[in-house]
């Protein structure tokens, strides 16, 4: 079983000399730790890739997210990257040729994974989901979520939507056959966004025999959970086959990054999945700034996982009920 940090929020990766010294004692701190590799997260430019590049060993980096790294100077551009389920023909285009050099780029570096994160749809946008789950009453919100599930389902281009990620999965898939990496997908969490359950089992049969898996995020089931998306409730034993990897994130309904045990995720259901020898990936998702002494607790968090959940789980189904509701991601 390996464990991996996502890095870059983390590392705060140097533009100036002055920062060269923090950074290089932050990157050996994340080794002599004990984690066995880094996963890139999608905030990571391609000057950054190269001080990672000169800091780590071979073959540290394991996973990179899509569209990482970024193909301009700095977080700071105004380009965002293209959608993978666009029904803007040009922007699949894009993003179609983006992962194929992204998938040439990793395998030239020994990175095996490519993680592909849920796509967004156009009804519900994100901006709406957010703005109605982060400003409703508590007793509101079971009504709230009922209605972004009635759009999401009315919604005429969501079909479209789905027909135009599996075109840049086919190809996303063709060029990690050719370069000998794997593309790993994560299930939506939000009304805005796609696949849920039913739609990830129909991209899995799709592609049979394609290098494909699915990771989880624990922040993100558990969102999926409580904004009742299809299929979230028996997603851990559904694609038990195809669970290759775990990020560890904690937070609340709207707000993320927060290291295990410091949110509202209920653990005690991962402790089973933590258990399997056929999920061989854990990464920790820490908040950008964390010190060192968050990333040893957060692989201490980790690890107990294999004695039981972190203390500061909360019970039930629906922990999002007793937590802050108002910070958006």
């Amino acid at each position: 079983m390996k464990h991996h940090a996502i890095t870059s929020r983390h590392l705060r990766v140097p533009n100036t000399a002055a920062c060269t010294a923090e950074f290089e004692a932050r990157a050996r701190h994340v080794l002599d730790l004990g984690f066995d590799g880094l996963v890139l997260d999608p905030e990571l430019c391609e000057p950054e890739w190269a001080w990672i590049a000169d800091y780590f060993p071979p073959e540290t980096v394991r996973a990179a997210f899509a569209f990482t790294p970024l193909p301009r100077p700095s977080p700071l551009g105004k380009e965002p990257p293209p959608s993978v389920a666009s029904l803007d023909r040009e922007e699949t285009d894009a993003a179609r040729k983006r992962l194929g050099l992204q998938a040439a780029f990793l395998g030239e570096h020994g990175v095996d994974t490519l993680i592909v994160p849920p796509a967004e749809v156009d009804t519900p946008s994100r901006r709406e989901v957010e703005h109605a789950l982060g400003t409703a009453e508590l007793n509101e919100l079971p009504k709230v979520i009922e209605s972004l599930r009635r759009r999401r389902s009315n919604f005429d281009g969501l079909e479209r939507h789905v027909d135009s990620y599996l075109r840049v999965l086919d190809s996303a898939l063709d060029a990690a056959d050719r370069h000998g990496i794997r593309v790993a997908l994560m299930p939506a969490s939000l009304a805005c966004e796609i696949p849920d359950a039913a739609q990830l089992f129909r991209v899995i049969s799709e592609f049979a025999g394609a290098p494909l898996t699915v990771f989880a995020n624990t922040l993100e089931l558990e969102r999926a959970l409580y904004c009742q998306l299809d299929g979230a409730s028996t997603f851990l034993e559904d694609f038990r086959a195809q669970l290759t990897g775990v990020v560890l994130e904690d937070g609340h309904l709207l707000s993320r990054h927060r290291a295990p045990g410091q949110g509202s995720v209920n653990f005690a259901r991962w402790c089973e999945v933590r258990a399997r020898d056929s999920v061989p990936d854990w990464t920790v998702d820490l908040a950008e700034g964390s010190c060192p002494e968050d990333l040893g607790d957060s692989l201490t968090a980790l690890q107990d996982l294999d004695s039981g959940p972190p203390s500061t789980t909360k019970d039930g189904d629906s922990p999002f009920l007793d937590s802050p509701l108002r910070d958006f991601v």
